[in-house]
């Protein structure tokens, strides 16, 4: 009698969430991959001109590959509304990350789920939890703590880098009324980088301000940007949320801003003060009690493009 050996199937969940802490990731080294490609020569205008047309083509390549046929068609203004903000937030992160170092400018983003919070209170009439109250003003002070106190760090750069982070808690809230709508997320994320991409080569063209890298390192960090920081981002994030709650895609998340900060540690020596560190500790502190919270929305790694 011989006894055949069976191969355990793989876990849904397990995978779903190894997929979602590899979109984080990829997503969390865009700002080392704008550093190197600024080192080089590049301008921020430079490296979204050639971003957001490459991402484009290969995630609408991705959806006829799928060949889904659209059940919900996305609306018009809505989609239009998106583009025009994504590209605003877009704009202001690169643009602040010019001047200011990668840690401090990735954590100032992260203010953009107290945002999200702060405008469903004040906008929506949502009542303010125990842990968002307890959450809001620690994200503020560990955001100020980030910036840094000793120095002078660039008042333009930090003004951009909360812009970025308004702009992406506004784009959140377009695009989960897209999704409320039925809208197919990567189909929504392909065409957000269509509309960016004509955007930007437009600008690119009207202003000559898109400086574009020299060098063979400064082109494979951009070609890391849109590959690995965008277009895996997205689809291993879309991935995951097939079988992830979204309170738990919320908790993984919060790696991002994390490996960001360790990233531009290691790979571009930045170093942080103690300030800093406690800053990018007490956002994080916050991030995990806003993504606890039972009525916080899906976090924008489920909505959005997978990044900035």
């Amino acid at each position: 009698m011989s006894a055949t050996a069976t191969v355990p199937a793989r876990d849904p969940v397990s995978v779903a969430l190894l997929c979602m802490v590899g979109g984080a990731t990829a997503y969390a080294l865009t700002p080392t991959f704008a550093k190197v490609a600024y080192d080089h020569g590049g301008s921020p205008l430079g490296l979204l001109a050639v971003r957001f047309p490459v991402a484009a083509a290969l995630l609408l390549g991705v959806l006829a590959w799928r060949r889904r046929p659209r059940t919900v068609a996305l609306g018009g203004r809505l989609l239009a509304a998106s583009v025009v903000v994504y590209c605003g937030q877009t704009l202001t992160f690169f643009e602040a990350l010019d001047r200011m170092d990668a840690g401090p400018t990735s954590l100032i983003l992260y203010l953009y789920p107290a945002l999200v919070t702060g405008a469903g209170v004040l906008l929506l009439g949502q009542p303010l939890r125990a842990r968002a109250a307890v959450a809001l003003p620690i994200t503020l002070v560990g955001v100020a703590l980030s910036i840094g106190l000793k120095g002078h760090p660039d008042p333009l750069g930090v003004a951009l880098a909360i812009a970025s982070a308004c702009f992406y808690a506004t784009y959140f809230l377009l695009v989960k009324a897209q999704l409320s709508r039925g809208a197919e997320p990567l189909e929504l994320t392909a065409l957000v980088y269509a509309g960016a991409a004509v955007a930007y080569l437009a600008l690119a063209a009207g202003t000559g301000a898109a400086d574009l890298p020299s060098g063979a390192g400064a082109w494979s960090a951009m070609a890391a940007t849109i590959l690995v920081s965008t277009v895996a981002s997205s689809l291993l994030t879309f991935s995951a949320l097939r079988h992830l709650p979204a309170p738990t895609a919320a908790m993984v998340a919060t790696v991002e801003p994390v490996i960001a900060v360790a990233c531009a540690a290691v790979a571009l020596g930045e170093r942080p003060a103690p300030l800093q560190l406690a800053g990018g500790g007490l956002v994080l502190a916050a991030l995990v009690l806003l993504a606890r919270d039972a009525r916080l929305p899906q976090p924008i790694d489920s909505v959005r493009n997978s990044g900035c």
